[in-house]
């Protein structure tokens, strides 16, 4: 269910990433909004309808992409390949 309310928050925002990455960036959410327990799904929604909370999670998804961005380029020499891009 967490995921859904990820895939609709990406789709918000234009980011595509794949389904690991999706998985990984639901963790990171978790872990830096508290959001781990039974009824995550809908403390992420409640904290997306906040704008103040809002803000910090498209912050936060934004930075992480850029975070995969650079290092899928430093694995691959300094060329920029995107694992995750925004569209």
């Amino acid at each position: 269910m967490s995921r859904l309310v990820l895939g609709r928050i990406l789709r918000t925002l234009a980011v595509s990433v794949s389904s690991a990455e999706m998985d990984k960036l639901l963790d990171a959410l978790r872990r830096c909004f508290g959001l781990e327990g039974g009824y995550e799904c809908d403390a992420l929604e409640r904290l997306w309808m906040d704008e103040y909370y809002r803000k910090a999670i498209e912050g936060f998804i934004m930075e992480w992409v850029k975070r995969k961005r650079r290092r899928a380029s430093d694995e691959r020499g300094g060329r920029l390949e995107e694992a995750a891009y925004v569209t």
